[in-house]
């Protein structure tokens, strides 16, 4: 197997590890918490993906690689310096935090305890983020996965003790887990200095700061669509309902380790690619991994009530409905990002940032009307319909910007696009109405597997060369 496919597999195996890590201690930690206790665990872990937008400017996403690839003598310091922009943004929210810790402590609904290990994860993790994204650029797997599986592992191990000492539950388990990633998080802080000889490269700030500035209003959009939900549910119902909410949330984008971590390994490929002037092979390979990424979420919808079942027990088995919208909404997900690189690759990033923002904003209306009406099952669906929106804008958008820089091609056909879509939205309704009836699903699941079985040889060699 080439190396680009072999860390492809080994990276996408330690993303499914790290969630199936994370699978398998929520059962433990919805029995020993109540359903309240662990929506303030889901409350601060969105906090903590919202503000780490504004402190790390997404420097590790797309920027990233565009610095591996402009400045190929300075990779180290390149990603140092990313590092110590981050640590200057952490520092700057850490003192608005000291003038004004009684304001930002009534709107987070966090105490000053959790917002002090909030802050520490802020400053740490992005060091681990740029060591792996360094790493993954060379295709050096093995450091990364054992990185990942001693911080999931041992963030688990200690939560669950923490969770069985403590009285306070809620916070036992967010402290846990964070003092997990601030110690990896400074080790590899300190090596990634050591690598590079110099903290800073005011040539290289310049350039990643320019170029992800206009693409700050997309990555905060696309995390509030993706976060607040918890956040508008605890505010809007309470803390229990957004505590329900995310059990299911956490099944249907249990799938989505799959859809970030494809996305991760393709990006070097598919510019090498379109650097080549072969789309058509582009599309090849994305039109199949489409194919494939939607049979796993059929299998997840219809498996659904007893992932919670498992995960949650009775208290939680409403959130079986929360499952199949946001399972299919990852597909939709999926689909935009790997359009968003290609217009990266074209510098057209305008789609980016004017789509995010309005599906972002829709969402958040759409929230303010549905939920208090509907309760939170609605989020679900609010977010479907906005990532399917935002999924189509991005498709139109590639179309255009492909056409303009290569006189003609396409990445993913409009046919292929709305034909998944629209099986997959049916299909996805046919198992919801079908989930009094086990049996029927186990049907499907098993048609799947066969079809899946029949297509081995293809999917052999997906994993195992190149479309030529």
């Amino acid at each position: 197997m080439p190396v680009p496919m072999r860390a492809a597999l080994w990276f996408t195996i330690a993303g499914v590890t790290l969630k199936a890590v994370a699978t398998i201690t929520t059962p433990i930690f919805t029995r020993l918490m109540s359903t309240e206790q662990f929506g303030l665990v889901s409350v601060y872990n969105s906090w903590l993906q919202v503000l780490a937008v504004a402190t790390t400017l997404r420097l590790s996403a797309a920027v990233f690689n565009k610095g591996m690839s402009k400045f190929p003598q300075g990779r180290e310091a390149f990603t140092v310096t990313m590092q110590t922009i981050t640590t200057v943004l952490v520092l700057l929210l850490g003192v608005l935090y000291l003038a004004f810790n009684t304001w930002a402590n009534s709107v987070t609904g966090l105490s000053t305890l959790i917002t002090v290990a909030l802050l520490a994860e802020l400053l740490m993790t992005p060091a681990v983020t740029f060591w792996a994204q360094r790493e993954r650029y060379d295709f050096n797997y093995r450091s990364v996965v054992t990185v990942t599986l001693v911080v999931s592992v041992g963030a688990a191990i200690l939560g669950v003790a923490a969770v069985l000492a403590a009285e306070d539950k809620a916070t036992a388990r967010i402290l846990a887990g964070s003092v997990v990633q601030v110690a990896v998080g400074a080790v590899l802080y300190a090596r990634n200095l050591k690598r590079a000889g110099t903290p800073f490269v005011p040539e290289y700030a310049r350039f990643a700061i320019g170029f992800n500035a206009p693409l700050i209003p997309h990555y905060l959009s696309m995390y509030a669509l993706d976060q607040l939900d918890r956040i508008m549910i605890a505010r809007l119902i309470g803390l229990s309902a957004a505590g329900v909410y995310s059990v299911g949330y956490t099944v249907g984008l249990a799938i989505r380790v799959a859809t970030d971590s494809l996305s991760s390994a393709l990006i070097p490929w598919q510019y090498r690619r379109l650097e080549e002037g072969h789309l058509s092979t582009v599309e090849r390979r994305l039109t199949q991994v489409l194919v494939f990424y939607s049979m796993l979420v059929l299998v997840f919808v219809s498996m659904a009530p007893e992932f919670v079942a498992i995960l949650g027990g009775r208290e939680y088995a409403g959130a079986a409905h929360v499952v199949p919208p946001v399972a299919v909404a990852t597909f939709f997900i999926f689909v935009y990002t790997v359009l968003g690189n290609v217009e990266i690759y074209y510098d057209s990033n305008s789609m980016m940032v004017y789509g995010s923002v309005v599906a972002a904003s829709a969402n958040i209306a759409l929230n303010l009307l549905f939920i208090p009406q509907f309760g939170y099952v609605a989020a679900g669906y609010t977010t479907l319909v906005c990532y399917a929106g935002l999924a189509l804008a991005h498709l139109v958008y590639a179309r255009q910007v492909v056409a303009a820089h290569s006189g003609g091609g396409r990445v993913i056909s409009v046919r292929t696009f709305l034909g998944l879509s629209a099986a997959l939205l049916g299909l996805s309704a046919a198992l919801m109405a079908a989930y009094p009836y086990p049996l029927i699903r186990l049907g499907t699941i098993m048609v799947l597997g066969a079809a899946l079985y029949v297509k081995r040889d293809a999917i052999r060699g997906l994993l195992a060369r190149e479309v030529q």
